[in-house]
């Protein structure tokens, strides 16, 4: 018994000797491979809207359906946007509005620069012309907001009409799948804008202030939800006889996925 005792000593301890060799002479785990940074974004989003505004106008008197798509390469990108009409008016089931569009986005120094081409398109309204904007946002980051602003210029149909608006916005992570974001802007046209735009005979106007508040939540991977609500003030006199609202109060659900 001893003897078998003494020979198992033995084997356990070569075995685990020759364990601890081993593990000396494995080589060292490669890192990980890193997963190389997606240059292609694609989505679409579905918003669900109490009304169609626009910059603070309306340009539907109830609820419209708006399907976005859009993709991304690094920082270029092009999109499709509708508005289908749901509300009961006379193009209801129908799209008022298809646009077409490209644009880019990139940093000088610490303000971002995001320009666009705008094509519009009114397939159901056989009285509106088409045309075409570039637009141009800028931001800069101070503290715990940013500086914001957005010039809009016609250059088709209504060469010249021009619209500019500025402001600050704030984001924050509320959760690690919930942020919020709102913004305060003031808007400034000049007459064509007023009249091609805004329906009204303004002239050129400080136009309106608009203030948005908007919850995105990060339900499932690239999906996320965002209820947002909107309201438009418009100050000149003649431009508020003008519109039906003011103020102007709307929002809606956004749906959203981008692979």
């Amino acid at each position: 018994m001893k003897k078998w005792s003494s020979l198992l000593v033995v084997v356990l301890s070569l075995f685990l000797c020759h364990i601890s060799l081993a593990e000396e002479a494995a080589p060292a785990e490669a890192p990980a491979a890193q997963e190389p940074e997606k240059s292609w974004t694609i989505g679409a989003e579905m918003d669900l809207v109490s009304r169609y505004v626009w910059k603070g106008f309306s340009y539907s008197s109830g609820a419209s359906l708006q399907p976005y798509l859009f993709a991304e390469w690094k920082n270029l990108g092009a999109y499709f946007w509708g508005n289908l009409i749901l509300n009961n008016e006379f193009n209801q089931g129908q799209f008022s509005e298809i646009d077409y569009g490209v644009y880019y986005s990139f940093d000088l120094g610490p303000v971002n620069i995001a320009p666009s081409f705008n094509y519009y398109t009114y397939p159901s309204d056989h009285i509106s012309a088409n045309t075409g904007t570039i637009i141009v946002n800028l931001a800069l980051p101070v503290g715990p907001i940013s500086l914001i602003s957005e010039t809009i210029v016609d250059v088709i149909e209504f060469r010249g009409a021009t619209m500019e608006r500025f402001g600050i916005q704030y984001e924050k992570e509320i959760h690690p799948n919930v942020s919020l974001k709102t913004s305060s802007v003031f808007g400034i046209a000049n007459g064509k804008f007023n009249l091609n735009y805004g329906f009204s005979d303004a002239g050129t106007a400080f136009d309106s202030n608009e203030t948005s508040f908007e919850i995105s939540w990060n339900a499932w991977k690239g999906l996320t939800l965002t209820p947002h609500v909107h309201m438009a003030i418009f100050f000149p006199e003649n431009l508020r006889d003008d519109l039906a609202d003011n103020p102007n109060v709307w929002g809606g659900l956004r749906v959203g996925y981008a692979y």
